[in-house]
């Protein structure tokens, strides 16, 4: 169930142009979708594999385990 102020702003949003509208619903789903990759992320679990994770490259960076690129270096070891 919407909260009284959910309804409001679309009520509000029904009366701007479809371009404003658009627009609008982007904002909205993009602010949904990075509050639902930050409870994610955030999750205990989560965070510690990915403190584990970065220990790894670290170890490995400093073994002299890799080497400078960046993704685009990387796609041609992952794309054919």
């Amino acid at each position: 169930m919407a909260t009284d102020q959910l309804k409001h702003a679309y009520q509000v949003a029904q009366k701007r142009p479809p371009k404003d509208q658009d627009m609008i619903a982007k904002q909205i789903l993009e602010a949904i979708e990075e509050q639902e990759w930050d409870e994610i992320v955030n999750h205990p679990t989560v965070m510690q594999k990915i403190c584990e994770l970065a220990d790894e490259a670290l170890e490995e960076h400093l073994a002299g385990k890799t080497r400078e690129g960046g993704f685009r270096t990387m796609t041609t070891f992952l794309i054919p």
